[in-house]
């Protein structure tokens, strides 16, 4: 773990929904093919339930946020639920990213 923080890659919760094969994955499938964002609703619900079933929802629990938030509702959603300690944006120009 980097930082001795677990990473959380909220995306591949999203894409082993889709292999899992499951209603919410098949859901996912169908928003995610039309271009359209999934529901904070939906994000939120994956993000959860991961921290939970890792034993992350708790006090002790330290973990990196990769992917989310990525709108105002996440973000606020986010604060409300976790309560981070800390906040990183870190942004970079595409040549370097490639």
């Amino acid at each position: 773990p980097l930082f001795g923080l677990t990473h959380v890659v909220v995306g591949d919760l999203v894409r082993a929904q889709i292999r899992a094969g499951t209603e919410l994955g098949r859901a996912i499938a169908e928003t995610t093919h039309r271009g359209d964002l999934v529901d904070d609703d939906v994000i939120l619900r994956l993000l959860t339930e991961h921290l939970r079933a890792a034993g992350l929802d708790g006090p002790e629990g330290g973990f990196m946020l990769d992917g989310v938030p990525r709108t105002l509702g996440q973000a606020r959603a986010v604060d409300a639920l976790l309560r981070p300690t800390l906040a990183l944006h870190l942004t970079m120009d595409e040549g370097v990213m490639l």
